[in-house]
């Protein structure tokens, strides 16, 4: 079935936009044209009357003058401070995993203390950094979360450092007490730094963008799909490149390395927002809650019990706002996607490692994943402008499901250790939580190339809804609850986040992985379930128009009289 033949069946709000404003030309709210020079398109040949014998020369000219004047535009510098951000990112979480590992040695407890801890914390707060986000104005958000974030990772960079290398000596002060009082300080900073890195994604991500993109659906989604493409090259290149550092330099190397980054990373990236910010006077202009003397006087007399309270009436409130929108559905459908075992991460690595893949092999994977990624934000423009974003939701979710069942044959095909009557796992084997894997011995290679095959292949589907789920949010939600509902949004995904850990801990085996992988197929499918409400509230159907002739009269009226076309 072709799209153009959805497309004729089915019509969305959003085809009457114009399917050839594929970038986006930002425009000043209220304020007319952009000043030349600062349009977010490519400038136009204005060379176009130059003599035949020149063309070349000045072809050449035209590209350089385009190139130059995109680099002074809007587009620029929001994708360069996205691609800063994104790299430190990228490398931190790369190198922080294996720093514990180093520190803990042959144990992953303080990885999963560390892990866990981090998203906790999201779950915890979520909704209070949203809160605090709605209510700050935009630049100084950008401001504290930035410079937060930034610092509290160069910190913990530098600390690991040097516990790495005054670890003997740290170990005979105060009896080691001194070392786990510095290995809770490496957890505390690192929620610190979590926590400001989602109010700065809340801010810019998904306020800033929305802003700029204005009143075009079109310039969000080219700006979503740009910024989700950064992502995932980086997520390819800044694990390489660390990796690098940490083989042929040395590990402090490598820390000193992201803690410089960082340090650098944190001016050019506010230069960049502070220009965008400068530019665009419509970012200066946002709904503020003013708050009643009373609520005042309260917060200076703030004790940690009324800071739980306040807390309890923050995420209660946000949770309020959370399910005032229809929206809730499709962002619930997106938070139960974390709650799945298939995915690149030490879960995966270690289970890969149990099945006989190479190291190389799987940080291969890891790379084809993320291109597979960038596939699935060019299929999310795509149907966007073919189907709608409602409908383009459904079909990403169904490709998503599609190949996952690659990963849940590969538990019964040769080479699976899955044993369904598993129950001691008190004998010594390889599992999923850190010990050593010994005598591994591989049967057969069918198990682990479905495994990763379809989990590969999955990440088509997954970004697509991942950026189709984003921009709906970013269009339905009104400003004044921009933040808080993002915060409940980043605390649900984490609370599905910590629910895959707790299963992990709970079936730790290899031998009960394919537990795992069930369990996570059918959270996915809750999902799709989850997302297939939101659409029938937001279009009153969930089938195609044009599937009634296939059914029938009869099989279609009782289908209408159930609701479901």
């Amino acid at each position: 079935m072709s799209y153009n033949g959805l497309k004729d069946a089915e019509t969305d709000p959003e085809e009457s936009e114009s399917l050839n404003k594929s970038v986006p030309d930002l425009q000043e709210a209220g304020d007319g044209p952009a000043e030349e020079g600062q349009k977010f398109i490519d400038a136009p040949d204005t060379d176009s009357k130059s003599p035949q014998a020149n063309s070349d020369v000045s072809s050449e000219e035209t590209r350089l003058q385009s190139a130059w004047t995109w680099m002074k535009s809007y587009a620029f510098f929001v994708y360069s401070s996205q691609a800063l951000s994104a790299w430190g990112d990228r490398m931190w979480s790369f190198a922080v995993g294996l720093y514990l590992i180093q520190i803990e040695e042959n144990s992953l407890r303080l990885t999963a203390a560390y892990g866990l801890s981090l998203t906790g914390s999201v779950f915890f707060f979520g909704a209070v950094v949203g809160k605090w986000v709605d209510r700050t104005p935009r630049l100084r958000a950008v401001q504290v979360s930035l410079c937060l974030q930034n610092s509290f990772v160069l910190l913990n960079a530098l600390t690991m450092c040097a516990l790495l290398v005054k670890k003997d000596a740290i170990l005979e002060i105060w009896g080691g007490a001194l070392y786990l009082v510095i290995q809770v300080l490496i957890i505390i900073l690192g929620i610190c730094a979590k926590l400001a890195s989602v109010a700065q994604k809340i801010s810019v991500q998904k306020d800033w963008i929305v802003v700029i993109a204005g009143e075009n659906r079109s310039n969000l989604a080219d700006m979503n799909a740009s910024i989700r493409r950064i992502d995932l090259t980086v997520n390819i290149l800044a694990p390489i490149v660390v990796g690098q550092i940490m083989t042929f330099v040395s590990m402090i190397a490598a820390g000193i390395f992201i803690a410089s980054w960082n340090l650098i990373s944190m001016f050019v990236e506010y230069c960049l927002l502070y220009n965008i910010y400068n530019k665009i006077p419509a970012l200066s202009e946002k709904a503020k809650k003013p708050t009643a003397p009373k609520q005042e006087n309260q917060l200076k007399r703030l004790n940690p019990l009324r800071a739980v309270v306040r807390w309890l009436q923050t995420t209660r409130k946000g949770l309020q706002i959370y399910r005032s929108y229809d929206l809730c559905w499709a962002g619930l459908g997106l938070a139960i996607l974390y709650m799945t075992v298939m995915g690149f991460d030490s879960i995966t690595t270690g289970y890969g490692y149990v099945l006989g893949v190479p190291e190389y092999l799987i940080g291969v994977f890891r790379a084809l994943g993320s291109l597979a990624g960038i596939v699935g934000t060019v299929l999310f423009t795509f149907m966007r402008k073919r189907v709608g974003i409602v409908r383009s939701g459904l079909y990403s979710i169904t490709i998503q499901i599609t190949f996952l069942m690659l990963c849940l044959g590969s538990i019964i095909a040769p080479g699976s250790p899955f044993d369904p009557h598993f129950v001691d796992s008190r004998r010594e084997v390889a599992n999923l939580t850190g010990c050593l894997v010994a005598d591994v011995e591989v049967v057969s290679y069918w198990s682990p190339g479905l495994f990763f095959s379809g989990l590969i292949l999955s990440r088509i589907g997954l970004w697509s809804f991942d950026l189709v789920t984003s921009q709906q949010i970013q269009e339905a939600v009104i400003e004044e609850h921009r933040g808080i509902f993002n915060g409940i949004q980043s605390a649900l995904q984490s609370y599905f986040d910590m629910i895959h850990f707790i299963l992990v801990i709970g079936l730790p085996c290899p031998e009960s992985f394919g537990y795992l992988v069930i369990a996570s197929l059918l959270a996915v499918c809750t999902g799709a379930c989850m997302y297939c409400v939101y659409s029938y509230k937001a279009r009153g159907h969930i089938l195609p128009h044009r599937w009634k002739a296939c059914l029938g009269a009869d099989s279609s009226q009782r289908l209408r009289e159930r609701g479901i076309v």
